[in-house]
């Protein structure tokens, strides 16, 4: 069973990776003890490096010349490699992991447990 395709695995590292690091680092260190703000703030930075990094790796490539002295190029389209996770681009992994970060902050604001 193919998971990922191209470099799909780099979402699911920013994923899990970012979240878990914010809470490690912000329960390490005594900045804060809850579950919801850490993750969240992990889930909407990943996703938003997520969006930026799917974007520019599936992005179509243009042709480099251009000029008057320089023949037309014959325009072949060849076959592109799309960076997925679970055949969702990474682009969109970014769209989701932001909206349950944000998710996990409405919650949050919503129990009134910020200190």
């Amino acid at each position: 069973m193919v998971v990922w395709t191209g470099y799909g695995f780099i979402a699911f590292i920013l994923g899990t990776g970012l979240p878990l690091l914010f809470l490690g680092v912000c329960n390490g260190l005594g900045i804060y003890d809850g579950f919801y703000l850490p993750l969240g703030s992990g889930l909407i930075l990943a996703g938003a490096c997520c969006w930026g990094l799917g974007r520019s790796l599936n992005a179509r490539e243009l042709p480099k010349r251009f000029g008057p002295d320089v023949p037309d190029p014959v325009v072949r389209e060849e076959p592109r490699q799309i960076h997925t996770l679970y055949f969702i681009r990474i682009e969109y992994c970014g769209i989701i992991f932001a909206v349950f970060g944000l998710y996990l902050l409405i919650t949050l604001i919503r129990q009134g447990d910020i200190r």
